[in-house]
Formats: structure tokens, C-alpha cells, sequence
């Protein structure tokens, strides 16, 4: 069932395949990784199970196809008035659980709360302090035609006396507390800000590094519409407007395919989880032997059927179909070989030993 029908059309099977297989493969490799760090019980056929489990466990990860043009946004022809690109904003920016979305409200959140921290000292603390040094030691304010602060003391009072001191000094250092209080949580929120900014632009590049000319329009759109409404956020779409000077000046690259959101790749995949219950733990050889063969035959078929595309976008969507010129990765196919090999390679040192399993 798992190499004869479609898994991304039903995610009740998808999550019964992965809420078996996965767990077990997990298993099995942490006990592999476990087993080598014995040096007495590190043999030829632990360290050949470890590379079989460790090329299997990164092979999801390695691009299945790069630089195809003919999935560059702007060469899917109705790409731009389809459900897969109102799906693919909202994923990428305008969900507000998205990672563009949580980026800005983090930025927001920390600009906001250093903007009202700062008004708070100059309205509050330093106006408090300036009042109370007003009326207990009789000084006057005024601004004058420059627009200047200007502060009127008397020769003496009673407030300035140096038996006073206690009550001044106690108010000059209440004042430095809560200057010292600011100054330490203003240097937090530009730390912040600055991390919130980087990350920010980060996740902005990648996606205008792939975006087609009117994903770039959107996007840029959304970011302006969401940092330029206030004045405090002007500065950081000024510098998201610098960084994507390059980005821009370059065409788009086509978007990077991996094995599983191709249905057939993503069955092999599956299949290739499930390789080391087959060959390490059941004890039939034959049976391996059967299931190896399978694993190789239908990687042939997948192989010869990826120039006509199907990519699995996301629950619910259709599957995206197209023709290309079949060009796999060749790290995938390296990685792929090299699992096969690494099989039949335990396959017949475990039948030297007379079992599958150690």
C-alpha cells in the first residue's frame, strides 16, 4: 500500500505510516549511536549500520531538484491567480502566526516598549525630580527665545543647606537609580531590536532570493504597509530597504524541491525509513532480499516519472502538476545509491554470520 497509492491524499495514512515507522528508525538509530560509543562492542557491521541509518536520516533534507526553471514562479503559467499562491502568502507573510508575521510583531513590540520607556523618563521621572527641586529648593524654569531650558536658583535656601544633604543627595541618587534602571533595559531593547532586525531581513532575503517579480511587489508591499504607518518603525523599513538592494538587483531562483513534497519521493522516503526494521531486525534473509529489490525497483520507476511532476503544497490544496526535464539532484542520487549498496552490503555480511540481525 505504501509504494501503490497515493500517501499526501490522505493524512490519516500518512499519520499512521509515520506514527510507526518514524519512532522505530528513531529507535534503532539512537541505540546504533549508543553501541559505538562501547569500543568493545564496535565492529564492522555496527559502524555499516550507523552509515546506512545516518544516510537514510539525511536524505529528506538533500534537495531533490535545484535551479528548475520551469518552477520559477514566474513560468507557472496562471501561477499568480491560483489558490497555490494566495496559500503560499498567507503562509509566508500575511498569517499572523507566520514567521515574517511573529518577526514584525516582535520588532514592533520592542520598538514600542523602548519608545514609551524613554517618554516615561523625560515625562515622568525627570519632570518629577525637576518639580520637586522647583518647590523644595525655590527654582524657576524658563525657555528662552532659542528655545532653551533656562533654570533660575536663589543665592541660598533652606533646601541647599549642607545640613540637608541627606535629602538632596537621596533624591539626586533616586534619580540616578532610575536613569541607571532605564539605561539597562534600553540597551536590552536594542539588543533585542537589533536581533529582531537581523532575523527579520534574514527571512525577507530568502524569500525575495526565490520570489517572482510579483511576489516581490506584494511582499514589499506588506512590509511597507507594516512598518512605515509609524514613524518609530520608519528606520527599520529603511533598513530592510538597503538590504534587499541585492536581492533584487538578481533574478529569481527557482524554489527547491525536496523528496517529500513529491508524493512518489515521499513514499520512497517512507519505504527508506522503514529499510532498517527490515534488513537489521526480522531474521528471514529472503525477506530483505524481496524488500531490497522492491525499494530498488520503485526508486527506477519514481526516478523515471519525476519529468512529470507532482508537488504536494499543503493539506487541502491539489497537488501542483507540471512537466519538467527530468534533472534529480545528484547528491540525492549519490545518497541514494550509496543507502542500496550499504544494504546489500549488510545484507551479505549478516548471511555470513548465518542471521540478519546481530
Amino acid at each position: 500500500m505504501l509504494f501503490v497509492s497515493d500517501i499526501t491524499k490522505n493524512l490519516l495514512d500518512l499519520s499512521l505510516y509515520s506514527m510507526f515507522i518514524l519512532p522505530v528508525f528513531a529507535a534503532i538509530l539512537i541505540i546504533s549511536v549508543f553501541s559505538l560509543l562501547n569500543w568493545k562492542k564496535r565492529t564492522r557491521s555496527m559502524i555499516l549500520k550507523l552509515a546506512i541509518l545516518l544516510l537514510i536520516a539525511i536524505l529528506p533534507f538533500v534537495p531533490l531538484f535545484e535551479d528548475v526553471n520551469e518552477i520559477a514562479m514566474d513560468n507557472l503559467d496562471g501561477f499568480y491567480d491560483s489558490i497555490y499562491y494566495s496559500s503560499l502568502k498567507n503562509d509566508l507573510y500575511m498569517a499572523s502566526e507566520s514567521l515574517i508575521g511573529l518577526q514584525l510583531r516582535e520588532m514592533n513590540s520592542v520598538i514600542s516598549s523602548e519608545l514609551n520607556s524613554f517618554k516615561r523618563v523625560l515625562r515622568v521621572v525627570l519632570t518629577n525630580r525637576m518639580n520637586s527641586f522647583a518647590s523644595n529648593a525655590e527654582l524657576t524654569y524658563s525657555i528662552d527665545a532659542n528655545g532653551r531650558l533656562r533654570l533660575t536658583a536663589p543665592a541660598f535656601s533652606q533646601y541647599m543647606s549642607i545640613d540637608n544633604q541627606p535629602t538632596y543627595a537621596g533624591e539626586i541618587r533616586g534619580l540616578v537609580r532610575d536613569l541607571n534602571s532605564f539605561i539597562r533595559d534600553s540597551d536590552r531593547n536594542s539588543k533585542r531590536y537589533q536581533g529582531a532586525l537581523q532575523s527579520f531581513i534574514t527571512s525577507a532575503g530568502k524569500i525575495m532570493t526565490y520570489a517572482g517579480e510579483i511576489l516581490r511587489k506584494d511582499f514589499n508591499s506588506f512590509v511597507e504597509n507594516s512598518l512605515s504607518q509609524k514613524k518609530e518603525t520608519e528606520i527599520a523599513f529603511d533598513e530592510y530597504t538597503k538590504s534587499m538592494v541585492d536581492i533584487l538587483a538578481r533574478e529569481p531562483l527557482s524554489v527547491v524541491i525536496r523528496a517529500f513534497r513529491v508524493p512518489s519521493f515521499a513514499a520512497l522516503l517512507l519505504g527508506l525509513f522503514l529499510l532498517p526494521v527490515i534488513i537489521m531486525l526480522v531474521r528471514k534473509h529472503f525477506i530483505s532480499w524481496i524488500y531490497l529489490a522492491i525499494m530498488v525497483v520503485y526508486s527506477l520507476y519514481a526516478l523515471s516519472e519525476s519529468g512529470n511532476l507532482s508537488i504536494f503544497v499543503q493539506a487541502g490544496s491539489p497537488l501542483l502538476r507540471i512537466n519538467i526535464e527530468p534533472s534529480v539532484n545528484v547528491l540525492f542520487l549519490i545518497v541514494l545509491t550509496g543507502i542500496i549498496v550499504l544494504s546489500v552490503l549488510w545484507i551479505l555480511l549478516s548471511q555470513r554470520k548465518g542471521s540478519v540481525s546481530e
